[in-house]
């Protein structure tokens, strides 16, 4: 894994003034780094890297937009509570540091 680039994340909140963003982005930011990284086959598994990924594109939605944790939810076919645990993992990863979630965060904020 490549290293943390914290400049990344500590500029992100610079960058909200960026264009108000859709569900459909959302998803289409989700197909682009899940093929950058060629991870197509797990795109719709458990796989711990594709699950970080989709945990934190919505941790950036619930940040940049209103939408509600159902329609956040709806980009992926999931519900509501599993968008709530996957927020809850991403800002639990600070206090443990896991690495694994750390490192996919900083990446995925390169996307938007």
């Amino acid at each position: 894994m490549k290293p943390i680039n914290h400049a990344l994340i500590s500029n992100y909140h610079e960058g909200m003034k960026r264009k108000q963003l859709t569900p459909d982005d959302f998803r289409k930011m989700y197909n682009r780094i899940i093929a950058d990284y060629q991870l197509e086959a797990y795109a719709n598994s458990r796989n711990a890297d594709v699950v970080c990924i989709r945990q934190a594109i919505m941790k950036i939605a619930r940040a940049r937009t209103t939408l509600s944790l159902k329609k956040i939810g709806s980009i992926w076919g999931k519900d509501h509570s599993t968008v709530i645990h996957g927020l809850r993992r991403v800002e639990n990863a600070y206090d443990t540091n896991d690495d694994i979630y750390l490192d996919w965060e900083s990446e995925v904020y390169r996307y938007f």
